[in-house]
């Protein structure tokens, strides 16, 4: 499926390859900028799909200091990384490669909402790491047009492994159990064992909610 990248401009490419680079310089990066990214993940989905009637603070009971937090927290910023390296001035093989990737997300249940709600958490940890003076309009502009260039590249490849499997083509993919919990109140982790799939899902073994 062709993805349109006459919208991504070369000043945007820049823009996002540079101020990446500059947020990466930030002290301890993998540690720090890595678990506000996926702490606030974490609280975009739980605030979008809780129970309505789960009175439970998520802010207040994330434990980013729990270690399975901040492997997975890392890793999540590493992926970014990778996808982030391709950028370049012919984006189609990149596109590919996204589509590969959304296909392999078909069996996390990740829906076309989820990637707005990663989008909204990865703008705001680089408003707050870059700052108002690096964090502009055009800034902003440029990192929006660009991750929508990612995310609608990843759903085309969702959704073209769904046309595979129903014609009788491909093959799912196995998902490992919930193992670990990832520092969070009971309340939290119940409420987002309603939605095993998903984003939740696609850190599935990030979060165990058989014990509470």
């Amino acid at each position: 499926m062709p993805i349109d990248t006459s919208e991504i401009t070369f000043t945007a490419v820049n823009d996002v390859c540079c101020s990446w680079d500059q947020l990466k310089a930030t002290p301890d990066c993998d540690i720090v900028v890595a678990e506000t990214l996926f702490r606030k993940i974490i609280e975009q989905v739980f605030f979008e799909k809780r129970d309505p009637t789960a009175e439970a603070d998520l802010p207040a009971q994330t434990d980013p200091s729990a270690p399975l937090f901040k492997i997975k927290a890392t890793m999540f910023v590493k992926m970014l990384d990778v996808v982030l390296s391709m950028l370049g001035p012919d984006l189609i093989p990149m596109a590919v490669a996204l589509q590969e990737l959304g296909a392999k997300h078909l069996d996390y249940g990740v829906a076309p909402n989820d990637y707005t709600l990663v989008g909204e958490a990865l703008f705001y940890t680089l408003q707050k790491y870059l700052g108002d003076k690096a964090w502009t309009p055009r800034m902003e502009k440029s990192w929006r047009s660009v991750y929508s260039f990612i995310s609608e590249a990843m759903i085309a490849g969702t959704e073209l492994e769904a046309n595979r499997r129903a014609a009788g083509e491909g093959k799912r993919m196995s998902i490992p159990p919930r193992k670990s919990k990832l520092g969070m109140d009971r309340t939290v982790a119940k409420s987002l064992a309603k939605n095993k799939m998903g984003l939740m899902g696609m850190l599935d073994d990030a979060i165990s909610v058989s014990d509470c």
